[in-house]
């Protein structure tokens, strides 16, 4: 009775936990941005930052448009490689520590407040946008359009979405057991990558992903490359 009680109430349970997360990160992101790098560091034991490096070698053209940049760790690397890189983010608070790491780094930030689905660029401008980790708006047809609308000819899109915690004893464990009840990462077949690639088609793009393995974890990776002969909006 016990095991039929747990098992039937876990889909409340995960259900409670989205919940709860998302109001956390509208936190995290806005009035506590100043724990981001501690919060990210403690759920990905360490790995986060190696997780959003892995969308580095794709960013092989410029200019890059980051969106979601929050903090800036993304922007900073890209720029030390040489890439000219600039931001976008709807947050004020995490735009203000980004801006304040890449001055402290000697860099001129180019950082624009914005949204995603509305984005402030004229059509064409970029070689590459990124976005990693990026909450559900990425996936609208609305954002899809506008990320098309900047890239120019046979630009791409390059998205990390999620990471699997492969280690199962001990802290690893748990914390992949966490990204799963709260729906930040999913097992491969349960993704439905083949509505993905139509979501995308239907945008004008051509969706290819890979999982990069990793010491004790993987990442998905999509790259999507924008149709020469689809029609602009």
């Amino acid at each position: 009775m016990p095991e039929e009680f747990s098992k039937a109430n876990i889909p409340r349970i995960a259900q409670w936990l989205q919940r709860l997360l998302q109001i956390f990160f509208d936190l995290l992101y806005h009035q506590f941005a100043w724990t981001y790098d501690l919060v990210s560091w403690v759920v990905s034991w360490g790995q986060w930052q190696t997780w959003i490096q892995q969308s580095l070698p794709y960013l092989r053209e410029d200019p890059v448009l980051e969106l979601g940049s929050g903090p800036g760790h993304l922007l900073l690397k890209g720029l030390e490689a040489g890439k000219h890189m600039v931001g976008l983010d709807f947050s004020p608070q995490m735009l203000t520590i980004a801006r304040n790491r890449l001055s402290r780094s000697g860099f001129t930030p180019l950082l624009t407040r914005g949204d995603g689905r509305f984005l402030p660029y004229p059509s064409g401008h970029f070689k590459r946008v990124v976005a990693t980790f990026p909450t559900e708006y990425i996936i609208t047809s609305q954002t899809l359009e506008e990320i098309r609308r900047v890239l120019g000819d046979s630009g791409e899109f390059i998205c990390v979405p999620m990471a699997w915690i492969n280690e199962k004893g001990g802290i690893y464990r748990l914390l992949g057991w966490l990204f799963r009840t709260t729906g930040q990462s999913r097992d491969l077949n349960q993704l439905h990558l083949d509505k993905s690639i139509k979501l995308f088609s239907q945008a004008g793009f051509d969706l290819k992903w890979e999982v990069i393995p990793l010491k004790h974890s993987s990442v998905l990776l999509l790259r999507a490359t924008k149709q020469a002969n689809a029609a602009e909006n």
